[in-house]
Formats: structure tokens, sequence, C-alpha cells
């Protein structure tokens, strides 16, 4: 379908059931032709790096094309407030379309808008918690990181990051899990404060870190971040064991028998290699014979970081191994550091 689009550049390709927000900026785009996503009324999902699962919210707004002789004009609309979603940017499409002038291309967009900061004096505040739930995944101690809102439409996500140094002062970094910004809801809606929860089993107790938070929009543009400096919480979880990855099957070892029955908690650093640019790559748990898994999302391109996957009741004798979906092959993983907690 690209390459066919790509012979009529005065083509508007629009689409629906994509279930994207239409208050994100990304669903216009102009390369070779024009595409605009009309996204969904039920609801929209987008991947968000580090993310245990895809993130999900209300999309209650509505798109209304203007078609005139020269030019058209997609609006959008809270369905909820009426008000007009960015009405001093409405999406405008003029013919005839010149593709080596594309003015909604990720580069052109980039340069037009500068990226939003946080507000001055802002800090982020950290503190250990316990968690709580019926779920095992929701047990341990955790880092709660709190951290302001830029108020922009135009921030997508907050890229949170951990760094740990050595002694000969090499800087690491060791888990990234992006936090969705509050672009998707209506401005009196919006409670202006984002947190992340970060496992305590990513860490060694007490080891000196470094917590950053960055603003991040549409187009790939940076504000400045926020640090935070202090010693990883100590986790109540038992290491019962260590071990390799079968590189070739992706299979964990048999886990102890003193987990059978018991939640768990498999950490591993994790190293994938593949081009600078392809799209992320989701990675999970699951038992060998069963299709479902604990997935979370990689960065775009090559990454190395530390990941945590909690199963809830372990098996007996049962198997588990890496699964992967997505991505653009050929790329390799590369397993290091598995540990066992139970």
């Amino acid at each position: 379908r690209l390459q066919l689009l790509s012979k009529f550049p005065q083509v508007v390709h629009i689409t629906g059931h994509a279930h994207g927000s239409l208050c994100n900026e990304q669903n216009i785009h102009q390369g070779a032709f024009t595409s605009v996503s009309a996204g969904c009324l039920t609801y929209f999902s987008e991947p968000y790096t580090g993310a245990p699962h895809i993130e999900t919210g209300q999309n209650r707004s509505v798109l209304v094309l203007e078609l005139y002789r020269e030019h058209a004009v997609f609006r959008r609309y809270s369905i909820d407030t009426g008000a007009e979603i960015g009405a001093d940017e409405p999406w405008t499409i003029t013919w005839p379309y010149d593709p080596k002038k594309p003015f909604y291309s990720r580069e052109n967009m980039r340069s037009r808008h500068t990226p939003a900061e946080f507000p001055a004096g802002a800090a982020l505040e950290v503190q250990t918690v316990e968690g709580t739930g019926p779920k095992f995944s929701s047990l341990g101690a955790k880092l709660r990181v709190d951290f302001p809102e830029t108020g922009s439409r135009f921030t997508r996500h907050y890229r949170v990051e951990a760094f740990r140094t050595d002694a000969a002062g090499t800087r690491t970094r060791i888990l990234q899990h992006d936090i969705r910004g509050e672009f998707w809801k209506d401005p009196a809606r919006r409670r202006g404060r984002g947190f992340a929860m970060i496992d305590a089993a990513h860490f060694t107790p007490d080891e000196p870190i470094e917590l950053t938070v960055t603003p991040c929009d549409f187009w790939g543009g940076e504000g400045h971040p926020l640090a935070w400096r202090g010693k990883a919480p100590r986790n109540a979880f038992k290491l019962v064991g260590r071990g390799e990855v079968d590189p070739s099957s992706h299979k964990l070892p048999v886990l102890p028998p003193e987990t059978n029955g018991k939640g768990v908690k498999v950490v591993v650093d994790l190293e994938l290699d593949q081009q600078e640019g392809r799209p992320p790559v989701e990675v999970g748990v699951k038992p060998c014979d069963f299709w479902w898994a604990l997935r979370v999302t990689t960065p775009p391109g090559r990454s190395r970081l530390t990941y945590v996957f909690n199963i809830d009741k372990a098996v007996e004798g049962k198997r588990y191994e890496f699964s992967y979906k997505g991505g653009e092959k050929p790329w390799t993983v590369r397993y290091s550091n598995l540990r066992i907690y139970c």
C-alpha cells in the first residue's frame, strides 16, 4: 500500500480504527504523500518504552474535515467541552503538494517547535515505598518518582532513566521507563503531575544511583532533565538463584524448588543489538508451552538495560523462556547477570 500511494503525492490518506488519540500530533504525517489518522472513539493505545503494558485511555474527540478547492483543513474537537484542539494550528494541507517540502514531516515539525521545559525551580520527589496489593508484581520495595508536568500539549512522554557509576567513574544506564504525558486530556482534567514506580530489584541494595526525568515531544525534541542522586533501597526478596540463559532457545534454567507456587522476580541484563532507528521490540517472560507473556517495550535501536519480570505464581518443573514480538529483524540479543528472587 505504501509503495502504491507513494506514486500519488496529491493523495490524502485517511485511516480509521487506529486507536490513536487525536491530540497526538503524530497523527498527521507528510512524506511521499499525506496521511491522517482519524483515531477511534473508544480508546487509544500506544507503546511506551519500559512500560509493563500498553498504555490506554479514552479518546473523547472527533475530527472534522473542511474541504476547499486548493486546500483541506482537519479540525479536532473535544466531545466533552466542544473546544477545538490545537485551534491555533489546525492541520492544513494545500494543493498542489510538493513531497520535497513536507510541512508535516518529523524533521520540519521538530525544527518549528521548541521542546517544552519543566517549570522554574522544579525538582524530583523520590521516596521508597513498600508495594501492596493482591498481585505479586505489586509487592516489594519500589522507588516512587514524582515530577511536575510541563503543561504543554506537545509533550508526548517523560523519559525516566536510572544510572549507576562504578569506581572508575563509568556511568551506565540501568533503566528507561517512558511515562505518558497528559496531552490526551482536556486541560481542565490534567493533574499537572506525573510519577513513575521503579522496582528495587533493578539495583544492588544501597548502591549510589542517579535518576533523571526528561520531557520529550512528539518529534524527538527534548527539554532539560531533572535529576536526583541517592542510594538504592533494600529489597525484602531473597536471591534464590543465578544462571545462564540459553542464547539459541532463550530458555531460562529450571527455577529452584523453593519458588514453586510462589511469586518470582526474574531480573536480567539484556542487550538488544539492532540498527539505529529501527522500531522497538517487546520482550517478555512466559512458560515454554504458553502463548501469553509478561511484556515490556525496549527502546528503538540498540540498547542495554536491566529488566525485571514478575511471575505471580511459579510452577515446579516448568521451563520459562524469553519471548519477543515486533521490531524489524535482523537483530540479536545477549543476556547476562540473570538473577532469580523469591
